[in-house]
């Protein structure tokens, strides 16, 4: 029973790693790639993550340390790689904080209609930037507040699902296949959670040896909550909009889009508090950069790119950072996997494998942003 516990637990914190902002496009590009490829994406993209997940569970575990990734790159292949490393980390979290912002204004707005835009932006950003220096407790537990709110959030759509038509939703558009996957991928990545489930797990007297099944179930009910949210959105009639709630108010009454969209600021507010720490972490570390560079990083660049213009879509940025970033955050975890444990020569063809997908992902999105 208490192995079980400790199981339970530790798929929990990878789904709070995994549960974010990415939950919100996934109605749109579902409609927009039609139901079939999006289900095959979904369900390929959990199974190579959950593969990924568990080779760096056994590099964990062959080394036994809690040296961070960035760290191990440095390690195992040099000053080059912890750069490029630090690069595609850095810059992955900060495109997110990019997106929580553009969210962010949407909900406000939804919640206060008669706002203007940009004095939702600055706002939101206000609010989410101002929690980044506290040291509170209440912020300390910032992601376990969100997964409750998130939890809240998603449960709030099931049970308004009603009488389900999927009429309108195609059933594949090629064109809109590869487009999702950046943010499919966006949405199932929460490599972030693999570090501390291991640290818990050890710490709870689990012997050493094969990854835990925690591993599995955790992206399992994180992909299962996924498709129960997009078909609920869809079949409740609306009409597909990147950020789901816009699509909703034409068609759910108006307390209860006014509930999800605050539920939403709220959900966003937690997260952009953890993901802002975990990008100052990661710039401050680099001697280069420093404390005070790394602060006017975090607080003032995703402000400026949203302003700016230079990113507008909320769909669009999350699909850059999961087709790119996070998909060269991925070759990274499998490099260093296949440098640090003794795989099997299937086990190896394997990861190579993915790590060729992940590759082809990241080329195919720089393509599409560079050159369309």
């Amino acid at each position: 029973m208490r192995r079980f516990g400790v199981t339970v637990r530790s798929a929990g914190i990878l789904a709070a790693a995994t549960l974010g902002a990415g939950i919100f496009s996934l109605p749109y590009v579902t409609a927009q790639a039609g139901w079939m490829p999006a289900i095959c994406l979904l369900t390929v993209l959990s199974v190579v993550i959950i593969f990924v997940h568990r080779l760096y569970w056994r590099a964990l575990d062959a080394e036994r340390d809690r040296e961070p990734l960035l760290d191990r790159m440095r390690t195992r292949f040099g000053a080059g790689a912890y750069a490029f490393g630090l690069a595609v980390i850095g810059g992955g979290l900060l495109l997110t904080l990019v997106a929580y912002l553009i969210l962010g204004g949407y909900f406000l707005r939804l919640v206060v209609p008669s706002l203007d835009p940009t004095i939702a932006l600055l706002l939101v950003w206000v609010l989410s930037t101002a929690t980044l220096g506290e040291r509170l407790r209440v912020f300390a537990t910032a992601e376990t507040l969100a997964a409750a709110l998130k939890a809240a959030l998603i449960l709030l759509v099931l049970v308004s699902i009603g009488h389900a038509d999927f009429s309108g939703v195609p059933v594949a558009r090629s064109a809109g296949a590869l487009a999702a996957t950046g943010a499919i991928l966006f949405a199932l990545a929460g490599w972030t959670g693999i570090e501390p489930m291991f640290g818990y797990e050890r710490r709870s007297g689990r012997s050493a040896g094969s990854p835990s099944g925690a591993v599995v179930w955790g992206t399992v009910a994180v992909g299962v909550l996924y498709a129960l949210f997009a078909i609920a959105v869809l079949g409740s009639g609306a009409v597909p909009s990147p950020d789901t709630l816009t699509g909703l108010i034409h068609v759910w009454p108006w307390w209860k889009v006014t509930a999800l969209a605050v539920l939403g600021l709220l959900t966003i507010w937690t997260a952009y508090a953890s993901v802002g720490r975990e990008l100052l972490a990661s710039l401050a570390a680099n001697a280069r950069i420093g404390k005070t560079t790394a602060a006017l990083i975090v607080g003032g660049v995703p402000l400026l790119l949203v302003a700016s213009g230079s990113m507008r879509s909320f769909v669009g940025t999350i699909e850059l950072v999961g087709g790119v970033f996070l998909a060269l955050q991925y070759v990274c975890l499998v490099a260093v996997s296949i440098a640090t444990v003794r795989l099997r020569s299937l086990a190896a063809c394997a990861a190579y494998s993915v790590l060729a997908v992940f590759l082809c992902i990241a080329l195919y999105e720089i393509y599409v942003f560079v050159l369309h």
